[in-house]
């Protein structure tokens, strides 16, 4: 078993693509999951692992409220550990107040999800307390990240190191204000 933890707007679904496709690995059966999070709430929250699956995509905020059970289930059994991180903080704060805003979570889901609404073709102000929010979401997964790293030691993967053109959304929507904020958090030093 491969665990994939990774925190949001990291690139964490075409990364579990990519892997999946040189390796192999299976991260879903046909119809399931819904998403590429095994443990998201649309497919249903924490689950044991299945036996035709390999390789899991896991944010930690997943399983916060089951984590001695995903910690035996999946941690202690798994082969490999893969982190997934991004170094720029603040960009992906940014990247996920406008996924939050838009609904578009994916580069292969622009065209499904611009039949919604109108603000996938706009530009927003961004307030203080939704980057605070976001923040605080992302330096939460981070944070159990850097736990889980200390006991569970594997390979980090960083967005920036593998970024590819082909990946890049449509630069379609745009915060107004993203200059106005800053993060001042290192990433890096959570996997020392």
């Amino acid at each position: 078993m491969i665990i994939l933890l990774s925190n949001y707007r990291v690139g964490s679904s075409s990364f579990l693509k990519e892997y999946a496709e040189k390796s192999g690995a299976v991260y879903s059966i046909k119809g399931k999951p819904y998403t590429t999070e095994y443990h998201h709430g649309f497919d249903g929250g924490y689950k044991p692992p299945d036996c035709k699956i390999n390789l899991y995509k896991v944010m930690p905020d997943q399983v916060k409220n089951n984590f001695e059970e995903f910690k035996k289930d999946f941690l202690d059994e798994s082969k490999e550990i893969i982190y997934l991180a991004r170094r720029n903080f603040t960009k992906q704060v940014l990247s996920l107040a406008v996924c939050a805003k838009t609904q578009n979570w994916h580069p292969w889901q622009e065209n499904f999800n611009q039949r919604f609404s109108d603000t996938h073709k706009s530009s927003f102000v961004l307030d203080l307390p939704t980057y605070k929010k976001h923040e605080e979401e992302l330096l939460y997964n981070l944070k159990q990240q850097s736990l889980i790293y200390k006991s569970y030691p594997g390979e980090v993967f960083y967005l920036e190191d593998r970024y590819s053109k082909q990946k890049e959304y449509p630069n379609k929507v745009k915060i107004v204000n993203q200059e106005d904020f800053y993060s001042d958090v290192n990433v890096e030093e959570y996997f020392q």
